[in-house]
């Protein structure tokens, strides 16, 4: 009884294996940008503006993404999300067939992956708590982050294995299909990722959070603002 007991959801091991799956491609992009930047310019310049880049969204949307989370329903959110990323990574190799490919697209690429990373991370965040019960919440996210970090260790190596056998550039097509099986995940689990909120509270609970939020709030700086408070809210 306990074992049966202390087994996650279906619906979890669906969430947990696209989240894993989506990892490994996520590896392979953060494999591969730098060396198309490099490839594009021969300068090392060139990946330290990558690197600006991609931290840029961080300070520009950072805040307001669990705001934004929070007003709409997370499941389509995450989905609408990762279908944009396949189409965002699918532009690269297409760009590269038709001898489009430079070092402003590459850059863009990297700019909006992470713009859209944030909302997804907060959506994240927040809808484990809906797939697992309050005892299994410290559990669910120990193995989350196990496997984002062992996905960030065999990753690169699966990628550096692969440029042997194919353009740097294409390798972009395994992470565009790993989002679309972390959508289609996504899509069969039946939980709903949203609190169901009494009539009437939803404005109390908005001002809750925003109160929490507020970039006056020292620990909601150190805490990386809006999407981690929002999230502890609930």
């Amino acid at each position: 009884m306990p074992a049966t007991r202390d087994r996650m959801s279906a619906d979890y091991w669906l969430y947990f294996a696209g989240r894993s799956i989506s990892e490994i491609g996520s590896a392979f992009t953060a494999f591969v940008l730098p060396l198309l930047i490099f490839k594009q310019t021969g300068s090392s310049i060139g990946l330290g503006v990558t690197l600006a880049v991609s931290l840029l969204p961080y300070l520009l949307f950072g805040f307001v993404a669990g705001a934004v989370v929070d007003r709409v329903n997370r499941r389509t959110l995450m989905i609408g999300i990762d279908l944009a990323r396949v189409a965002l990574l699918l532009s690269l190799p297409l760009l590269a067939l038709g001898g489009e490919l430079n070092v402003i697209s590459i850059y863009v690429v990297a700019f909006l992956g992470t713009t859209l990373q944030i909302p997804f991370s907060a959506g994240q965040f927040a809808s484990v708590t809906h797939l697992v019960r309050k005892d299994q919440l410290v559990k669910a996210n120990s193995q989350l982050q196990a496997a984002t970090s062992l996905a960030f260790v065999i990753g690169p190596v699966l990628a550096g294995v692969a440029v042997a056998a194919m353009p740097v550039v294409d390798l972009l097509l395994i992470d565009a299909a790993t989002f679309a099986v972390s959508a289609l995940s996504l899509a069969m689990i039946r939980r709903s990722f949203n609190d169901v909120r009494k009539p009437g509270r939803g404005r109390a609970a908005r001002r809750t959070c925003c109160a929490r939020c507020a970039p006056t709030s020292a620990k909601a700086w150190r805490t990386s603002g809006a999407t981690r408070c929002c999230a502890a809210s609930r």
